[in-house]
């Protein structure tokens, strides 16, 4: 099977949004933010591409809209922590997308504090970028009205967390391509798809065997059955009744596999 893995990103953004049920497209603005800042601060090729998937992601740890709800009403919120670390664990599940585990681990995590962590100074540029493009929206969400009337606002807040959240050049960058109003219209739900289509031709194709098919639809249902306590595992169980039950009936391999990746994705439109 051939696909563009940011489309795959873009259907998880898709389930995601489904958790922050008072508030949608959050991942989608984030991620076409960090590309604007990240194309002015010169991140290009695979980075780019690293760079779109996890800030589509970003939030894949999030498992209720509390969560959801204290992380754009905040900025910076105490608790913010699980979720970067679940979001970490649940793209180690994924084998094309378990490189970007380290940065999803840490888009909450200060510039200052940068110097005690594990990870790579690449990682942490693309987390950092991601982190300044979320509290930009969380603050345009705070800040409530027109983003045209807020964007100032947005803009000197973002200063003023300079070094202490915020790498001091990737300010800079953000600064220089927020300074003209087509980075704040290209936000609006109608224009997001086609920024987003403007960025697939970074990856390219890549071919998903079984193995990382069972994978995907994986990371699908633990996005999925995490919105209830009452369904942490739900999708897991059917999905092995199904496969199970398909082998007692001596269905070749390849149909007990699709029934077990079927059994997976039952729930996603919930």
């Amino acid at each position: 099977m051939q696909t563009d893995l940011s489309l795959i990103s873009r259907a998880l953004s898709d389930a995601l949004d489904l958790v922050g049920v008072t508030e949608t497209g959050h991942g989608k603005r984030v991620a076409v933010m960090a590309m604007r800042c990240g194309e002015t601060y010169g991140i290009g090729g695979r980075r780019a591409n690293d760079l779109l998937n996890a800030a589509l992601l970003h939030d894949c740890g999030v498992s209720s809209t509390r969560v959801h709800t204290n992380l754009v009403e905040n900025l910076h919120w105490s608790g913010s922590d699980y979720h970067c670390l679940r979001g970490a664990g649940l793209l180690d599940m994924f084998a094309p997308f378990e490189h970007l585990a380290p940065v999803l681990r840490h888009h909450h995590t200060l510039w200052r504090e940068r110097s005690s962590q594990d990870v790579t100074d690449g990682d942490f540029e693309l987390a950092n970028c991601i982190f300044l493009a979320d509290r930009v929206d969380a603050l345009v969400g705070q800040m409530g009205g027109d983003v045209l009337v807020v964007r100032g606002a947005v803009r000197d807040a973002i200063v003023e967390l300079r070094d202490e959240f915020f790498q001091p050049a990737l300010v800079e960058a953000f600064l220089d391509a927020s300074a003209c109003e087509a980075f704040w219209l290209t936000l609006a739900p109608e224009y997001l798809h086609g920024e987003l289509d403007r960025h697939r031709s970074l990856g390219g194709p890549v071919t998903l065997g079984m193995r990382e098919l069972k994978q995907l639809a994986r990371l699908f249902a633990r996005i999925v059955d995490a919105k209830s306590r009452y369904t942490a595992e739900h999708s897991l169980g059917v999905a092995r009744l199904a496969a199970f039950v398909a082998r007692l009936y001596e269905l070749p391999e390849p149909r007990c596999d699709l029934l077990e990746v079927a059994g997976l994705l039952h729930d996603v439109g919930k």
